[in-house]
């Protein structure tokens, strides 16, 4: 039988589809904006016509497009997420934001694909604003973000004990739960096919959401409907258990826990710091782990990272860049490579009811990012020396290393 040509061909790669049922390929065959093969070298030759791009790896990795599940819009987002190999951004949306995105939706200027998440208390006056000319592949709006608490960089997180550094400080619930009824609002965000996106760091906060989260649930006799925890920071010990039960995403951002290592324990001390950053214990409580930057982050002079590779990085080793503390702040909480990976393609994709992409298989979006290293037999450390070499979005190649020669 003769195959339709293809447009696009990867040979000779080693190509991780994070595909449990075929971990490694060499090829990767694409039609429009579609994968239509994965395996073999020879098997994908019988897609070669005239027109084809045959780009020959050489034996370097490759694997599905991140998809950076917490972002923050600004000027530098979409211009620098293709260098990281980047394919989709969860973005925490504002109306100049969403304006933005359209309009590079409009020039054929978006090279990264956008899932939408208007406000909590404010997607009504933008709803239709939203959804003209959106609900494609490239921008989406099926989500909303809410608040519970503050942050814990300025003790506003809040946790049933008080800060270990502020004596009688409990932390400060968000405007959003004292002036709104939080629970009302999920409910009508719901009845418009948005699901919740909540922010919730201290303990208590989190103990606070799990408990809408089930009443409505349970109330609205929903089954499917991946709702999610943003930060998850610190879980109370008996709480996590209730992120399985609840079948719960939680939407973490593991560069935190390295940026946020060298004072935690000051504020919160030892024994609830064990609760922090707990992505293991997490996941082997059945949460769905998504990971995100949260670029730029609230200090505009000292941005986080948008770089995927690091927040890999700070999963699997719980140092900072420098390789501190030795072994890994509360080590029995790291991920392994394989994990975190996942975290950053499939898992959101998932959380999204975005299946069509986040693996490299047949059928799916074409959204690819080519690496320098292979990150799954490396050492952690040559996470922080990886370059992108290629960034591929629905097909089309939106980024090239410079030093890169196919």
């Amino acid at each position: 039988m003769v195959q339709p040509a293809a447009d696009l061909i990867l040979i000779n790669g080693r190509i991780w589809t994070v595909n449990r049922r075929m971990r490694w390929a060499e090829s990767v065959v694409i039609r429009g904006d579609k994968i239509i093969f994965v395996g073999s070298a020879s098997e994908a030759k019988i897609y070669v016509g005239d027109g084809t791009r045959i780009i020959d790896l050489r034996g370097n990795f490759a694997m599905p497009g991140f998809n950076d599940a917490h972002v923050h819009f600004d000027e530098n987002l979409i211009a620098e997420a293709k260098k990281y190999g980047i394919t989709t951004i969860q973005d925490i949306s504002i109306p100049q934001s969403i304006q933005a995105y359209q309009d590079l939706l409009r020039r054929d200027e978006l090279t990264v694909r956008v899932l939408i998440r208007p406000i909590l208390t404010d997607w009504k006056d933008l709803i239709a604003e939203i959804r003209h000319g959106v609900a494609n592949n490239f921008l989406k709006c099926n989500a909303v973000k809410g608040y519970i608490d503050g942050m814990m960089c300025n003790n506003t997180a809040v946790f049933f004990e008080e800060y270990k550094n502020a004596p009688g400080n409990y932390g400060r619930y968000h405007k959003m739960m004292i002036e709104c009824d939080m629970e009302n609002l999920i409910r009508e965000a719901l009845s418009a096919g948005l699901t919740p996106h909540i922010h919730a760091i201290g303990d208590k906060a989190n103990n606070v959401l799990l408990n809408i989260y089930k009443n409505v649930i349970n109330d609205m006799r929903i089954v499917v409907h991946r709702f999610r925890v943003i930060h998850a920071q610190v879980v109370y010990p008996s709480d996590f258990k209730k992120f399985g039960e609840l079948k719960l995403v939680a939407e973490v951002n593991p560069f935190h826990c390295i940026a946020d290592m060298r004072w935690m324990e000051e504020k919160i001390g030892d024994q609830r710091c064990r609760g922090a950053y707990a992505f293991r214990t997490l996941k082997k409580n059945g949460a769905l782990l998504c990971f995100g930057s949260d670029y730029p982050g609230p200090d505009e002079s000292n941005p986080y990272p948008l770089n995927p590779l690091l927040g890999i990085y700070a999963a699997v080793t719980r140092q900072t860049l420098e390789g501190h503390p030795e072994g890994g702040w509360f080590p029995e909480e790291r991920l392994t490579v394989e994990e975190a990976i996942e975290a950053y393609t499939v898992n959101p994709a998932i959380a999204s009811f975005e299946e069509n992409k986040g693996t490299l298989d047949a059928g799916k979006l074409a959204d690819i990012v080519v690496l320098s290293k292979n990150i799954i037999s490396a050492e952690p450390s040559t996470l922080l020396e990886t370059e992108t070499l290629l960034t591929i979005l629905a097909g089309d190649i939106v980024y090239r290393s410079p030093e890169y020669i196919d």
